[in-house]
């Protein structure tokens, strides 16, 4: 039915070449030297000119018709159309000429009623499928006009999509890509409502911000072909829960949804869905251009002690974030990386020395309310430090200390090593002192317990700030425990953390 409306169209175009048409022009005039009719059927064509120039028909020649026009007709003749040159809300159907060699890929942004672009037979550099362009010279689909509807099948000859391809098409709800695609260029998809989207083992390539600001799309799985994934792909995407990557994949990987190299040394990308508290795993070197970017429910971001680089607005409009901890291991802190995090009241800096961070790193209304947190003994440094001495206040981490166990069972005879870790970030970190309150029970010597009788003792570690405990609890071999369920069995070794 589509394709014979559109040949209707098509007809009346060549009708109206010919002289044949007998419907009068309501309107007509030039612009540019563009020459223009308008006719009572809601039909505008255009032509006389090579070139249709950028924002046609925004000129104030077409205010009194603007809103009726619902099919347009470029005549032959035409070889280039200009960005935007037919934005309107109302027109339904283009119709190119066999003469067009080129147009912008944004020519027909902004039609939201654009269902159908034809071409007309003959044009050596573009033909139509379905209302859509696709282009001659390689395996390439050029345009989805903006008003398409429901699921679209991309066809099987199809090996590229082209920049802005697939950009505002605000009525599609998914596009399936056959085997036959390898590339998706930048900013494919930008902008469309697509909820799903089937990417095929064929992929290679995904594009700068391809996916960016598709906001019902809910989940992406990428295949095991793809070796290229570009900044910001799927960036603004506010639904998007989970991104998935096959095992196979040499590249890239996937932990909880996350997006990461395959050798997990860069974290790529954190759905935007992500919410609540989040660890970096250990291992993560390098967090990515913007790959935490508008995480609106995360509340807490623990960096491992592996990360050394926040590239650009790796965190930019987190704005739940309240404070952040930045190992020792950051190097590299990149341009506006804590873009728009206003809510930010407290930084923890563990490194010894003010580490190479970029100008505009943080808000500087954040600064100005922000109390950065730095290691005693860096704490002048700090206050002459470039980019860091504009702090609120700059003050010293207080130091603790916390036993990787907090209750023990041992038979006699046993050994078992327990770990303090401290926090702080102290140049010179201090010698904890370890205390039996029991020794005739459990000897503990730099964190090495020795269990010496049945009995019960408590171990301490201290340092000036403060003090924790472990409960030791030595039991007489070949004696039965009883545990916390109540079940009566005979441990050699029983360690609670």
């Amino acid at each position: 039915m589509k394709n014979c409306f559109l040949q209707i169209i098509t007809l009346l175009f060549l009708l109206h070449l010919t002289g044949v048409r007998n419907v009068s022009a309501q309107n007509s005039g030039n612009v540019g030297g563009i020459n223009w009719e308008f006719y009572g059927d809601g039909i505008l064509t255009v032509g006389g000119a090579t070139d249709i120039f950028m924002n046609f028909l925004d000129n104030a020649s077409f205010n009194h018709i603007r809103n009726q026009i619902r099919h347009v007709v470029v005549e032959h003749g035409v070889t280039s159309i200009g960005t935007f040159a037919f934005q309107s809300d109302f027109i339904e159907t283009i119709t190119l000429p066999a003469t067009l060699t080129a147009f912008a890929v944004q020519s027909f942004e902004n039609c939201t009623a654009l269902h159908s672009i034809n071409v007309v037979a003959g044009n050596p550099y573009y033909y139509s499928d379905d209302g859509v362009i696709f282009s001659k010279l390689n395996a390439m689909l050029v345009a989805c006009p903006p008003g398409k509807t429901g699921a679209y099948y991309v066809p099987d000859t199809v090996e590229i999509i082209d920049r802005y391809a697939f950009r505002k098409c605000s009525k599609l709800t998914s596009v399936i890509l056959p085997p036959s695609v390898k590339i998706i260029s930048d900013y494919a998809f930008q902008d469309s409502r697509i909820i799903t989207v089937t990417l095929p083992a064929s992929l290679i390539s995904i594009g700068i911000g391809a996916f960016t600001m598709c906001n019902k799309l809910t989940t992406v799985n990428i295949p095991a072909s793809v070796s290229f994934i570009g900044d910001a792909a799927f960036r603004f995407c506010d639904n998007l829960t989970s991104i998935s990557v096959d095992n196979g994949n040499p590249v890239y990987s996937s932990i909880d949804g996350v997006l990461f190299d395959t050798g997990k040394q860069s974290l790529v990308v954190c759905p935007q869905q992500k919410k609540g508290s989040y660890i970096v795993p250990e291992g993560i070197k390098i967090i990515e251009v913007m790959a935490f970017c508008y995480c609106y429910g995360l509340t807490s971001i623990t960096f491992s002690s592996s990360v050394t680089t926040l590239d650009i607005g790796a965190l930019a409009n987190c704005v739940n974030l309240k404070s952040i901890a930045l190992p020792a291991s950051i190097q590299i802190v990149n341009y506006q990386a804590f873009y728009c995090c206003d809510n930010l009241t407290e930084i923890i800096n563990f490194s010894n020395s003010p580490q190479n961070i970029s100008v505009s790193w943080l808000p500087s209304t954040a600064i100005a309310k922000c109390t950065l947190r730095v290691p005693a003994a860096a704490v002048g440094k700090y206050l002459l430090a470039n980019n860091w001495k504009d702090f609120k206040e700059i003050v010293a981490i207080e130091e603790k200390i916390a036993l990787d166990y907090n209750e023990i069972y041992l038979l006699s005879g046993n050994v078992k090593t327990v770990n303090a870790e401290l926090t702080g970030g102290a140049a010179n970190p201090k010698a904890v002192v370890w205390n039996s309150r029991q020794p005739e029970v459990v000897t503990v010597n730099n964190g090495k317990l020795t269990a010496v009788h049945p009995g019960t003792s408590v171990i301490t570690a201290s340092i000036d700030e403060g003090e924790v405990e472990c409960s030791v609890s030595v039991i007489e071999k070949g004696k039965m425990l009883v545990d916390r369920a109540g079940v009566k069995m005979e441990r050699a070794k029983l360690y609670v953390k």
